[in-house]
């Protein structure tokens, strides 16, 4: 089997598409304490449930990149690496993995495995960002870390994946409709 590995341009347009989609729903948030809730963990997923593993990790990853540099695009329009090395950063940082596995199991084309792969990228996502990282940053212990930065956003982003699990296969049938026209 041979795996096409070009990038094309259209291509490269709908991963600056998805990377400015993630910056403006980092900007649709609801206040919580430490950590705000963000649409950034819808976009994500959506990115690589749309986009495939490898795309979702360059449009996740040049979004890091363009806020590491410090265009402010991170939630409540900021930028730069103190955002990233502060207590909320690991979030961020897990974001190319979390939509790589969403990417890689909208690719097999099975419900059942791309549910899985939505949770998967959402434990992923609180493990790393929600846990290890500010044990690590903020020296906080694990089942802390848990009680602030984990558990009040089950509910609100099983919501999310239970959306992109709804919204990505129509939308990519939209998107490969006009990849079809772009030739």
């Amino acid at each position: 089997m041979k795996i096409n590995k070009k990038i094309t341009s259209f291509d490269l347009c709908l991963i600056s598409l998805f990377t400015a989609i993630i910056a403006v729903f980092a900007q649709v948030k609801i206040p919580f304490p430490i950590v705000p809730l963000t649409m950034q963990t819808f976009a994500v997923p959506l990115t690589g449930a749309v986009l495939g593993a490898r795309k979702g990790l360059i449009a996740t990853t040049v979004y890091i990149l363009l806020g590491a540099t410090g265009v402010p695009i991170f939630q409540g329009m900021t930028g730069g690496l103190g955002i990233i090395a502060g207590p909320t950063g690991g979030f961020i940082l897990a974001f190319p993995v979390f939509a790589f596995i969403v990417g890689l199991t909208f690719e097999k084309k099975s419900r059942h495995l791309i549910f899985l792969g939505l949770v998967a990228g959402m434990v992923w996502l609180f493990a790393f960002g929600g846990v290890i990282w500010p044990v690590f940053v903020v020296g906080t212990t694990i089942q802390t870390a848990f009680i602030k930065f984990v558990l009040p956003f089950l509910p609100g982003d099983f919501l999310k994946i239970t959306m992109v699990f709804l919204i990505a296969p129509e939308l990519k049938k939209i998107i490969s409709k006009a990849k079809s026209h772009s030739r």
